[in-house]
């Protein structure tokens, strides 16, 4: 289960799948993503929403979260951040993303 909360850390929503974060995302828009490796090929991954919420989803494959990144549209024009580190905006042409997918 993948869960929204405020800034307070109470749940305003939950999700079964990525499905229903990204129409929580479709509605209220993404301000940045955070990606992390999470011991071994393990993803972490942080969004935060412009409304002011925030939620994290964990990936088996951190290959795997990079691909839905790289291909989520909708989150296109959002600062991205790995391991920390600002990446830019979030877009098919950021050269960042496209070197960690290729080389990880």
């Amino acid at each position: 289960m993948i869960y929204i909360k405020n800034k307070k850390k109470e749940v305003v929503g939950s999700s079964k799948n990525l499905a229903g974060i990204k129409r929580w995302a479709n509605k209220n828009g993404v301000d940045s993503i955070r990606l992390y490796k999470s011991g071994g090929h393990a993803g972490r991954m942080f969004i935060s929403f412009k409304d002011n919420h925030e939620c994290e989803c964990f990936f088996e494959s951190y290959k795997l979260m990079l691909g839905f990144v790289m291909r989520w549209r909708n989150a296109y024009g959002s600062y991205l951040f790995i391991e920390n580190d600002s990446v830019g905006l979030l877009s098919l042409g950021n050269y960042r993303i496209n070197e960690l997918v290729v080389n990880d």
